[in-house]
């Protein structure tokens, strides 16, 4: 009996050295310990993975079960404190929610990285001693990490000039079919210097029919050119003024200030569909000079030069019976 109480153990204790994880270790050329981590018998990852800088300390730590890594990637900087340089936490759409920190320990910059690596969305940034300096705003445009507006601000609050900037809004989001939505854009902080602002023409672009066409999440089927060309994919598309070019203002606009008519673009938009939709468009600022140090207009041919800055919006609605 006390044989097989023996063999019995035996079998037990190789089954259970079966399902326990094995510990790898790897280290630098010098023998100092580079990365640790546990794999089962299907070579998965389990557990803690923990990296090493040459000094010994930790920097990378991550978590696994059944080889895929637990939400949070830790990074670390090069010191005894194992003190946090950056996280990276991964949602349900393969996006990242970044943190980085400052040594000071305070939060250096915070957003989202999307699946491909690049910025989207807002993100802000601090310095040493947790101010605020300058907020972005990203899209992806033509499929590329785009900046789409910028807000610098001082310790205090206020936001400075090299700030590129709108103000917008639209006054439901959820609306009848036989009822319309008030648009509202106005340039907050203008992409120009303030001379070059006060010549600089303000417009809207919207699909002409949504139901037909539509932009897509990065715009790319948009009109490239702003001389009115078009291509086989673009789509077909409205612009809308600014308010010292409409000859009919908006009720609800009419109380703009008139230095501001210029900068401000206002509209009444009606829905086509019940459902859920979009409202994609963009808002362009945009000025023309001839620059005289243009060697095409040496012998005054006066050919204009044009600038300009677009930033792009989507609004979500709901339209009900």
């Amino acid at each position: 009996m006390n044989k097989l109480f023996f063999v019995v153990g035996i079998i037990l204790l190789v089954i259970t050295g079966c399902q326990q994880p094995r510990k790898i270790t790897k280290y630098y050329e010098d023998g100092q310990l580079k990365e640790t981590y546990y794999i089962d018998r299907k070579y998965r990852k389990q557990g803690a993975n923990i990296e090493y800088y040459p000094s010994g300390n930790i920097s990378f730590e991550s978590y696994y079960t059944n080889g895929k890594f637990l939400d949070t990637l830790y990074f670390y900087f090069d010191n005894i404190e194992k003190q946090i340089e950056e996280t990276q936490f991964y949602l349900m759409n393969n996006s990242i929610f970044y943190k980085k920190y400052h040594k000071s320990g305070k939060l250096h910059r915070v957003g989202v990285f999307d699946k491909n690596d690049q910025k989207t969305g807002v993100w802000k940034n601090y310095d040493k001693d947790g101010h605020h300096t300058f907020t972005k705003e990203y899209k992806i445009i033509d499929g590329k990490e785009y900046t789409n507006q910028m807000w610098v601000t001082l310790p205090g609050g206020d936001t400075l000039t090299e700030s590129v900037s709108i103000h917008y809004h639209f006054d439901k989001k959820r609306v009848q079919l036989t009822d319309s939505i008030y648009c509202f854009f106005q340039i907050e902080n203008s992409a120009f210097s303030k001379e070059e602002a006060k010549t600089a023409t303000v417009s809207v672009t919207l699909p002409k029919d949504y139901t037909q066409e539509n932009f897509t999440a990065d715009f790319s089927n948009r009109p490239k050119s702003s001389f009115g060309t078009t291509e086989k994919n673009d789509t077909t598309v409205i612009n809308i003024p600014s308010l010292d070019k409409q000859q009919m203002i908006p009720i609800k606009a009419a109380g703009t200030p008139k230095e501001a008519l210029h900068q401000t673009v206002a509209f009444y938009w009606r829905p086509k569909r019940m459902g859920r939709d979009t409202i994609r468009g963009y808002v362009r600022e945009m000025i023309s000079f001839i620059d005289k140090n243009d060697p095409e207009n040496k012998e005054e041919d006066n050919i204009r030069t044009e600038l300009s800055k677009i930033i792009y919006f989507d609004t979500p609605i709901e339209v009900i019976k």
